[in-house]
């Protein structure tokens, strides 16, 4: 009898672990996420006095990373989004795996300087930080959160294809800062007509056309550039967005020449 009970107990007690290992697992994975969140986050800080110092603009506070699974970015080492509901910087869990290989150690053993200095994670951070950048510009000159996710779906669509390139232009605008670019940009990556938008991809648009659009009046305004381009809504349709595109550019550079002196 009392081998009978004392298996019944063994079996009870195997059976509870089994049910628990799992969500132990699980939270050990989370405390391990945790830990590789904190290095990056400080690294997003090390990185955000660097494109103060190269920008004049500067941050009411750094965002914090998270790291997620994200499906999205093909073609790229690992990707990241700014979220500004959150105001958190996401990062792809690939991240973890690319750093791992590329410092040589687990990404939670390396020091915030290491990852920052790491060139692929500059890059990617300097983007995102943009965006932050962006969405704090716009919260403290009284134009509340930039880029919100509920404001895309208001939004016809020829008018948040124009706020895509907007963003994207800052977004690429900050990660050249630092890391200039020997791509070719200019007003020809925007199609002038309908038939030549077959030949155009939404990179093309989005992130090429989107640098040219922005550079010039984030390079001789800086934040004040910045709030022009929050406070202007760009709408693009595919009749000419050739020529929207140029005429966008040259009114921004017209209107803040009238004002006041350029930031740089």
């Amino acid at each position: 009898m009392k081998v009978a009970k004392f298996s019944a107990l063994f079996l009870l007690i195997v059976l509870l672990s089994c049910v628990q290992e799992p969500g132990n697992r699980l939270q050990e994975l989370d405390n391990r996420l945790r830990e590789e969140e904190v290095v990056l986050s400080r690294a997003l800080i090390l990185r955000s006095w660097a494109l103060e110092t190269a920008t004049k603009i500067k941050f009411d506070k750094v965002p914090s990373a998270k790291l997620e699974r994200l499906d999205y970015g093909r073609g790229q080492q690992y990707a990241g989004q700014y979220r500004s509901e959150t105001e958190k910087i996401i990062f792809s869990v690939s991240i973890w795996y690319d750093l791992n290989v590329r410092l040589a150690k687990s990404l939670r053993l390396a020091t915030p300087q290491e990852v920052a200095a790491d060139e692929d994670f500059q890059i990617l951070a300097d983007h995102e930080l943009g965006h932050a950048l962006a969405d704090q510009v716009s919260r403290r000159s009284d134009h509340g959160p930039w880029f919100l996710p509920e404001k895309m779906l208001e939004l016809k669509q020829t008018e948040a294809l124009g706020l895509h390139v907007v963003a994207e232009g800052v977004g690429i605008w900050f990660a050249q800062a630092l890391h200039p670019s020997r791509e070719r940009y200019s007003a020809q990556n925007f199609p002038s007509n309908p038939e030549e938008s077959r030949f155009y991809t939404f990179e093309d648009i989005v992130h090429y056309g989107g640098y040219w659009l922005v550079r010039d009046i984030l390079n001789k305004y800086g934040e004040r550039g910045l709030v022009w381009l929050i406070c202007h809504p760009l709408t693009l349709n595919g009749d000419n967005m050739r020529l929207a595109a140029v005429t966008y550019h040259e009114r921004a550079l017209t209107e803040l020449a009238q004002f006041q002196r350029p930031a740089h």
